[in-house]
């Protein structure tokens, strides 16, 4: 008889306002339910309300209780805050080191700090991660150079688990660009220890984990595990609509400047296509909320619609809505993703490194998917409707070949979750026959490129939120 298995999830976003990460979280959730029916899946986050309406078979597990452990101040109190810059860096990352070294007796030092309900939060925390039969970091893209800070703490985590004897897994990963000494030197010191690494690109992640002393053995490349949730719910058709997503922020390297030069490059578009419908596909909500830049660039347009979005709050949604597309504009990742799995070409707008590689690695596994215009380039008008005319007019011959990436994508996810279950020790395995695709060793993506989509089960969709 198998024993329960007790599985902790590190997700990409805690708050999950962020429906990319969101669904990559649902994905996660349903793929290991299959794997293990009977596990008690844990899910670190600060909003238990919202996971229990996105993932009902989770169990919150508050996500606060590790901020002592990732913090550098926690052991020297308020001498740190009063400490130069350069030496509060240098210190953190001591203590930082002594905790990858000596996890144990940095986390009872951690304890005695702290006030008492922060000590038994941070007990928690430590607690589910040391008894858990599996921890698991779910689809994000969250180990570069752009989102250190979240990198280390899930470094941090990572080691941890592995100091614990915990066998550690990454699935449906974007890696890089990794240029910060002290971030890869951490990478290297936890990377090969993972037991495996799943990427959602194989352009630069498999190089980089090579060069952090990761065995290619410990790798597979799958694509992004929100690609089957967009794919189950692709249409027999494509839609009429040109769908519309900017994204404002440091990482993506735009600002409010570019809102006005976007509107003015989607207004000349929309003029020469006959006026089609505007269609928003925002994917960040809270405060970085993708509806209010939508709203300010398809305000007054020909052929365009009142609504942002706004109410899209469920991946669901969102994906539901990029399905009346023809083609879609986007400055968000995970829009083009939604798009692309549903067999719509996408024209991706970038104005950083960061996005460069994030796009350029969605597009090589979904070949003629679409193209990528940056945003601060001379003649951007020009080329935004150039590209947008292009995809136009040859949508629906591109669209069976993208299906068929979205297939093998699904096909290696699942494969790769049918390695995870084989990785526990026997008492804790458990059939991964439900999964399609599933039998390991994982099938090479590049053979699932060549299959044909309807090889693919789909499966039931989830549930729109009612938030």
């Amino acid at each position: 008889m198998s024993l329960p298995v007790h599985i902790v999830i590190e997700p990409g976003s805690y708050s999950l306002q962020n429906m990319g990460d969101v669904a990559m979280l649902q994905v996660a959730v349903r793929r290991l339910r299959l794997c293990f029916p009977s596990a008690e899946i844990r899910v670190l986050t600060h909003d238990p309300a919202a996971l229990a309406v996105y993932c009902p078979e989770a169990v919150a597990q508050n996500a606060s209780g590790r901020a002592a452990w990732v913090s550098g101040g926690v052991l020297l109190g308020r001498l740190h805050g009063l400490m130069p810059a350069p030496l509060s860096r240098t210190l953190s990352g001591w203590r930082m080191a002594i905790g990858h070294r000596w996890p144990a007796l940095v986390g009872a030092l951690i304890a005695a700090r702290l006030p008492t309900k922060s000590r038994v939060r941070f007990r928690e925390f430590l607690a589910a991660v040391r008894d858990a039969d599996l921890f698991l970091v779910v689809g994000q893209g969250a180990m570069n150079d752009a989102t250190r800070q979240h990198a280390e703490t899930v470094l941090a985590t990572l080691n941890l688990a592995q100091r614990a004897g915990v066998p550690t897994v990454m699935m449906g990963q974007g890696i890089g660009p990794l240029h910060e000494p002290g971030l890869a030197a951490s990478a290297r010191a936890v990377l090969p220890r993972v037991r495996l690494i799943a990427l959602r690109e194989q352009l630069q992640g498999p190089s980089l984990l090579t060069g952090l002393g990761v065995p290619g053995t410990h790798m597979a490349v799958t694509g992004d595990d929100a690609v089957e949730l967009a794919y189950e719910q692709r249409r027999g058709a494509l839609g009429s609509g040109l769908g519309i997503n900017l994204r404002v922020s440091t990482n993506a390297g735009t600002d409010e400047k570019v809102v006005y030069t976007v509107r003015e490059a989607i207004e000349d578009v929309v003029r020469s296509l006959g006026g089609p419908p505007v269609v928003p596909a925002p994917i960040a909500r809270g405060r970085a909320h993708d509806a209010d830049v939508i709203g300010r660039v398809t305000a007054g347009l020909e052929g365009g619609t009142a609504s942002t979005g706004a109410w899209l709050d469920s991946p669901t949604l969102v994906i539901t809505r990029i399905a009346d597309c023809r083609v879609l504009v986007t400055g968000a990742y995970h829009a083009a993703v939604f798009a692309l799995a549903q067999g719509i070409p996408v024209v991706c707008l970038e104005a950083s490194e960061y996005y460069v590689a994030k796009f350029n690695g969605l597009l090589d596994l979904f070949p003629g998917g679409g193209e990528i215009v940056p945003l601060h380039a001379p003649g951007f008008r020009q080329r935004l409707s150039a590209a947008v005319h292009r995809l136009w007019d040859e949508a629906d011959n591109r669209r069976s070949g993208l299906l068929r990436a979205a297939a093998a994508q699904v096909a290696a996810g699942n494969s790769a979750y049918a390695r995870l279950a084989a990785l526990l020790s026997p008492d804790h395995q458990t059939s991964t026959a439900l999964l399609p695709g599933s039998s390991p060793p994982a099938v090479p993506l590049s053979r699932l490129l060549a299959s044909d989509a309807s090889t693919v089960v789909a499966k039931p969709s989830f549930r729109s939120s009612s938030r």
